[in-house]
């Protein structure tokens, strides 16, 4: 699975700082991992959440899960991180501030200048510019087919988190194609994983994905079934029976007529079908 792992990268000079928006922080990670079943709600800031121990902010928020998250407030640190995330073939989902200046764009662009040729569904990297002023550095619209702009932490949220899921979707897709348990098994993990951040982010947003959500559970679905089948030689998934039991034809001669009508009979006592004669 390593091929396939999470690394989001923040950039901010106040939000990079360990003790500062320790509740943003501890909301995105969570909301994030599929596999933390208690996500941290955004707009949640009870006691609670600001009584946490304030040295798991300065570990940068590791986690071992599917995903991880750093934040940084120094440019050559975060570009060290980045290199390394594209060296050892990470999914990159970077976070950066309104005043990035175009320079640190570039120097991704050119050190990395084959990602920027795929598409936007190969891509090993996303940018997502977090604006807390009302002024943006003009030189981010040459480059909007990468960079995308939020003005509210929610946005910025939902925005990565179902990026997130539709990521492990199309990794979902991929195992699943290749029909083989193993794989299958890693699909159904994706799928689920997929799944649950969907949910989370259609109770973040006003917009709700319900296509994608319902697709989803398809998947989920039709993988379990398949799992069943690999599982189970002689299974046969309930819609297959019903495929082959309409494709059954009783072919006869007039003089085995008698024979014909009989077996008719029994076929439909069995599978409560008509079979038909000819």
């Amino acid at each position: 699975m390593s091929s396939h792992e999470i690394f989001v990268i923040w950039l901010d000079p106040h939000i990079g700082v360990a003790d500062n928006y320790i509740h943003m922080k501890e909301a995105f990670s969570t909301t994030i991992d599929p596999t933390n079943p208690h996500p941290i709600n955004l707009s949640d800031r009870d006691c609670n959440t600001h009584c946490l121990n304030k040295t798991d902010s300065k570990r940068q928020h590791r986690f071992q899960g599917p995903c991880e998250i750093q934040f940084f407030t120094d440019e050559e640190l975060c570009l060290e991180c980045i290199n390394k995330c594209f060296n050892t073939n990470k999914q990159i989902f970077l976070i950066l501030p309104d005043y990035v200046k175009k320079n640190f764009f570039l120097r991704i662009y050119e050190q990395h200048p084959q990602e920027f040729q795929k598409t936007q569904n190969e891509i090993s990297i996303r940018f997502y510019i977090f604006i807390c002023m009302t002024r943006i550095e003009e030189w981010l619209f040459d480059y909007e087919d990468y960079v995308r702009i939020y003005y509210h932490e929610a946005d910025l949220l939902y925005a990565l988190t179902r990026d997130i899921a539709i990521y492990y979707m199309m990794i979902g897709k991929q195992l699943f194609n290749e029909n083989k348990l193993n794989d299958i098994q890693q699909a159904l993990l994706y799928f689920q994983w997929a799944s649950t951040l969907i949910l989370r982010g259609n109770s973040i947003s006003s917009y709700k994905d319900i296509e994608l959500q319902d697709y989803l559970q398809t998947m989920i679905c039709k993988s379990k079934q398949l799992i069943y089948s690999f599982d189970n030689e002689n299974y046969l998934p309930y819609n297959s029976i019903n495929k082959l039991i309409e494709n059954i034809f009783i072919y006869y001669s007039v003089e085995f007529n008698d024979q014909a009508l009989k077996l008719s009979t029994i076929f439909n006592q069995i599978i409560n079908k008509n079979p038909l004669l000819f």
